[in-house]
């Protein structure tokens, strides 16, 4: 839920039920629910929350924090370019679109 369009917060569910062919028991999976709160900078993105363990095979407390960057545009371009040189395509075969550096 957008508190503003620099602040949300929000509920996510982690769980783990086991490999797809072997469920396990249901006293030995993990669910887990989370609180979080997302805040976007213009210099970086931050994410941190809280979690609760809903069963006994679940950790029954967890904190969580993701710091993530978005690129530069500019600096976007130049890594593309290299990228298409380096592959020996054109820049326009990996985006649609043709950058100059």
């Amino acid at each position: 839920m957008a508190l503003s369009e620099k602040y949300k917060v929000a509920l996510e569910e982690y769980d783990d039920f086991g490999s797809i062919s072997h469920f396990l028991p249901g006293t030995k999976q993990s669910h887990q629910l989370f609180a979080v709160v997302d805040i976007n900078t213009k210099m970086v993105g931050i994410e941190a929350g809280v979690g609760a363990g809903l069963t006994s095979a679940s950790d029954h407390w967890v904190l969580k924090l993701i710091l993530s960057e978005t690129f530069d545009q500019s600096l976007g371009r130049i890594l593309l370019s290299a990228l298409a040189q380096n592959l020996a395509v054109p820049a326009a075969s990996l985006c649609g679109r043709t950058y100059s550096a």
